[in-house]
Order: structure tokens, then C-alpha cells, then sequence
């Protein structure tokens, strides 16, 4: 899987107002402290932009990941989950919201295990967003649709701003975040194409978007599902 650099977050310099060390109390847990936590005091996040851990590919990413945590390993000990999780301070039940690495979470379910290594992350619920936006760019997680959904979110629920959403998200310019934005504003036909995957690459939103008849669109959808390229497709 590719990895990009992970962005520069860091709140003091990114979100205006964040708040400083001195206001951090006193039960706060180290920066970068990694503890073992129970896997059953652990939760999603409700902020979650997937919304496919049922389907073929993500069923089978998370049944090799639990495979590899029950290897064994020389003096009877397993493998295990090697990379944290980052998580939100405990609630008034003890339960921490998974931040970034819901998938581990699963797998780590599956596999039996009772804890997993985590990382508590005490920021703000903006901090913890960009995280988890981060997180998900870092590892190239969501579909094109899913993350015009995501970008969306960012700027209505959290008020981020274009610069903020192109870092978040690891985007190259404003260019690329106008045509991701141009997905929504597409017709559901034209969405689907998104959304089903047939269509994964942004620089061709405008494209199909100009291209609006039904007929169209469904001799488009054929081509790309025989395996033909888009560009291919649109000289026909």
C-alpha cells in the first residue's frame, strides 16, 4: 500500500486558537505514551468518512490483518498489532472513540486479541477530526466519493478552510479540491460513477460532468465496465 508523507498538524501552527500545553490537566497522558487498552473499551468514530468495512476488499484487508496478529513468534508469544491506535480520552464508561485505526480495531476483534496498543490523543474535537482525516489520506483508505463526503463534512461541520482541507487531505493545489467538490454537485446517474468505483480518478470529474444525457452515461458505464479505459470510453 502507498504511504504518503503525513502532514504537518501540529496545532500550535495549524488550527487558529488551539489551545497551548498550559492548559493540559493534570491526568493527561504523555505525548506519544503508548498504552495497552482493551479492545472492548474502544468505539468507532462517529465522525468515520468509510462506509464500506462490509464490502469484498475491506472484509479481506481485515481478515489478512488478523491472520498476521496471531502469528507465532519464537517463546510462545504472537505477533500482534505492531502500529498504534490513535484514540480520544476515555469517556465517563472508560470508552475511547478510535481516532485512526478502526481497521486494526476489527482485525484485532477477530483475531481474539484482549488489547491493542493506543495512543491517546487530548486535542479537540477539530484536532481529533484532522487525525482522523489524516490518518485515512495518509493510507489512501477512501474512494474518491467518500472523500468528497469527507471534504464536505470538513468544511460545513468543522468550518475548515481550503488551505486546511488541502493539507488535511493531502491534496496538491485548489484545483484539485474544486474538482472533488464538483463530484457533489453532479447528477446521482453521474454520482454513481463515483461511488460504485468505476471511476476513481478526479481529474476526470469535469469530464462527466459535461456529459449529461442518460443514454450516454449508460453506453459510458458499459465501456468502463468491459475493462476499457475512461478516455477510451469518451472517443467512442
Amino acid at each position: 500500500m502507498n504511504m504518503r508523507p503525513r502532514p504537518d498538524l501540529d496545532p500550535a501552527t495549524f488550527i487558529s486558537g488551539a489551545p497551548s500545553d498550559s492548559t493540559a490537566s493534570p491526568d493527561r497522558h504523555a505525548e506519544g505514551q503508548i498504552l495497552e487498552i482493551s479492545v472492548d473499551k474502544l468505539r468507532p468514530n462517529n465522525m468515520q468518512d468509510r462506509d464500506d468495512f462490509e464490502s469484498e476488499e475491506s472484509v479481506s484487508y481485515i481478515d489478512s490483518l488478523a491472520a498476521s496478529f496471531n502469528l507465532d513468534l519464537p517463546g510462545g508469544k504472537k505477533f500482534g498489532v505492531r502500529n498504534p491506535l490513535f484514540v480520544g480520552p476515555a469517556d465517563a464508561e472508560g470508552i475511547h472513540e478510535i481516532i485512526a485505526g478502526e481497521n486494526r480495531w476489527r482485525a484485532a476483534k477477530q483475531a481474539k486479541l484482549l488489547h491493542v496498543p493506543c495512543i491517546i490523543r487530548n486535542g479537540s474535537a477539530t484536532v481529533a477530526r484532522l487525525e482522523h482525516v489524516s490518518e485515512n489520506a495518509l493510507r489512501r483508505d477512501l474512494t474518491l466519493w467518500q472523500q468528497a463526503k469527507a471534504v464536505q463534512r470538513d468544511q460545513e461541520e468543522f468550518k475548515l478552510s481550503d488551505e486546511q482541507i488541502i493539507t488535511a487531505h493531502g491534496l496538491r493545489n485548489k484545483s484539485q479540491l474544486s474538482k472533488i467538490r464538483a463530484v457533489l454537485k453532479m447528477t446521482p446517474l453521474q454520482q454513481d460513477f463515483f461511488i460504485t468505483g468505476l471511476i476513481d480518478n478526479v481529474s476526470y470529474a469535469y469530464d462527466l460532468k459535461k456529459i449529461t444525457d442518460e443514454s450516454s452515461l449508460r453506453k459510458l458505464e458499459k465501456m468502463l465496465r468491459s475493462g476499457k479505459g475512461f478516455r477510451e470510453s469518451l472517443d467512442k
